[in-house]
């Protein structure tokens, strides 16, 4: 918490990622399970899934709404190539989804928005 009570997150231009992405990231997660070990925390039963989702019926909760308020300190210009154009861009919001072959519902293009 800084010194008006918000919570911070940081997410340095050269640090270590997870697989299959090239950013990095800070991230705020709900744990459905609570103090149950038994489940998982990467199993279906401990997420949230939209209800486009084709096994949805597999997850802990489907649906739901997070309420924030956010600001922005500082985007930087340039990650790694000093060479390279500024993206001036952040993600804010990105929901880890499958993807699929039909995205005709309007879902399934894989991080969703």
């Amino acid at each position: 918490m800084d010194d008006q009570n918000r919570m911070v997150f940081a997410a340095p231009n050269k640090a270590l990622t997870t697989s299959n992405v090239s950013n990095t990231s800070s991230e705020l997660r709900y744990i459905l399970r609570g103090k149950n070990t038994r489940i998982k925390t990467q199993s279906a039963a401990d997420s949230f899934a939209v209800l486009a989702r084709k096994d949805s019926d597999k997850f802990g909760s489907v649906g739901g709404r997070m309420d924030a308020t956010l600001h922005v300190d500082h985007v930087a210009r340039r990650a790694r190539a000093p060479k390279t154009k500024a993206a001036y861009s952040a993600v804010v919001g990105q929901i880890p989804a499958t993807k699929y072959d039909d995205t005709s519902s309007g879902f399934g293009y894989g991080n969703e928005p």
